[in-house]
């Protein structure tokens, strides 16, 4: 994305600072001129069209999101509404194991005074002794009183053990039912706290659908006004080219062949290192950082821990991880020592190594663009949070350091 700003700047500078050079030149050189103008206007073009290529899929990735979100937040309101009824089930119960343990306290108050009368009543006849029962019974002036009296007594102890045994059949019945209260509402009590952890982990699913939409939005936005500034940048060198036609049919003009412009838009850096250059070589210095808000870089010449030419950008945990540079993914997935790590082939040799990651979004194959979001910064083994950067040229590892703008960032 930088790389396209610096061609937007060159051209843009080129354009109107070399203009008048073309009076004083050969037909020759003008044509020549004209043609680097055709292909630098190819090339402007080519990166308007993949922008706006780009631009289609951040849209239709967000789409994506934001369906996510929705069916996460369906998800998470039947979530709370089960929650809400296993909540008022088990009230429920608890109003019923309130009722039945109150009903236990009465049974077992009227349990211990028919004990209490029993009892009273056992010490009286033991009073009485064997003696004054028969008295009792035997003091009849009938046969028929004699009966009834017999009776009577057997009929008091028979009450008695029907009602100790009504009583103790009532009580076991409610100790079961109570028992078997208590194993629904451990049930319930277990069931809601599963439901609130599944909310729970829908919320940071969502949340991290958000951070991830958030990033595409401001994404979309650089898109926007990268595309806004290459189409000025698209007329102001076709103006150009119909300028030099102009000048190139009347026969007025040329270009001077030791002017900047004469070295060709968008065939090379400025500096004129040549076309063989890779991009990635000619920007060295100020591609985008893996993490824009990491609290500092770690390198080996600091702690010996971290492999040579590599360094670890702490930042909080989820932060979003960028891809340096424009290249392909070649591999996604776990490398022991760097957690889940994300591989890219930048070109010309170069790839760079991204580790520590929490999640990654992209899959083998797949092509990115300078600044992307690749995946979310997670725990390391030298940070508590953040990511390993490695850079390595036809499999030896360079100063990832020296690629990476550092700007306003800590380095120990």
């Amino acid at each position: 994305m930088k790389a396209i700003k610096r061609l937007i700047s060159v051209s843009l500078i080129l354009i109107f600072f070399t203009l008048p050079h073309f009076a004083h030149s050969g037909d020759n050189t003008l044509k020549k001129e004209i043609e680097r103008q055709r292909q630098a206007l190819k090339e402007v073009n080519q990166q308007i069209a993949r922008k706006k290529e780009r631009l289609a899929t951040i849209r239709g990735e967000e789409k994506k999101i934001l369906a996510a979100i929705q069916q996460l937040n369906q998800k998470i309101v039947r979530q709370w509404n089960l929650l809400q009824e296993k909540k008022k089930a088990r009230q429920e119960i608890e109003e019923k194991i309130r009722s039945i343990s109150d009903s236990i306290g009465r049974l077992e108050e009227r349990l211990k005074r028919q004990q209490k009368f029993v009892e009273l009543r056992l010490r009286a006849l033991w009073e009485f002794g064997p003696v004054g029962v028969l008295n009792v019974i035997f003091s009849s002036r009938s046969l028929d009183e004699l009966y009834s009296r017999q009776q009577y007594l057997l009929s008091i102890l028979q009450k008695d053990r029907a009602l100790r045994e009504t009583y103790m059949k009532n009580l076991a019945e409610l100790r079961d039912k109570k028992h078997i209260l208590d194993r629904e509402k451990e049930l319930l009590l277990k069931v809601e706290k599963e439901i609130e952890a599944t909310a729970m982990r829908l919320e940071e699913a969502k949340e991290t659908k958000r951070v991830f939409l958030d990033d595409l939005r401001a994404q979309e936005n650089n898109y926007k006004r990268l595309l806004l500034t290459l189409k000025s940048t698209e007329k102001g060198i076709t103006t150009l080219i119909e300028r030099l036609q102009g000048e190139a049919s009347s026969g007025k003009g040329s270009v001077n062949p030791t002017t900047p412009l004469a070295k060709g838009v968008g065939h090379g850096p400025p500096d004129g290192r040549g076309p063989s250059t890779p991009k990635i070589v000619e920007n060295m210095g100020r591609l985008t950082p893996p993490i824009l808000n990491a609290y500092r870089i770690i390198t080996s010449e600091h702690d010996p821990r971290v492999p040579e030419n590599g360094i670890v950008l702490e930042s909080p945990m989820g932060s979003p991880v960028r891809t340096i540079f424009d290249g392909a993914v070649k591999y996604v997935g776990p490398v022991r020592g760097y957690g889940t790590v994300v591989i890219i082939d930048h070109g010309y040799g170069y790839m760079s190594l991204l580790g520590y990651l929490a999640r990654a979004f992209v899959r083998p194959g797949q092509k990115v663009f300078e600044g992307e979001t690749i995946g979310l910064a997670g725990p390391g083994g030298l940070v508590e949070s953040g990511t390993y950067l490695e850079i390595r040229k036809d499999g030896r590892p360079v100063s990832a350091l020296k690629f990476i703008d550092t700007k306003g960032m800590v380095i120990e």
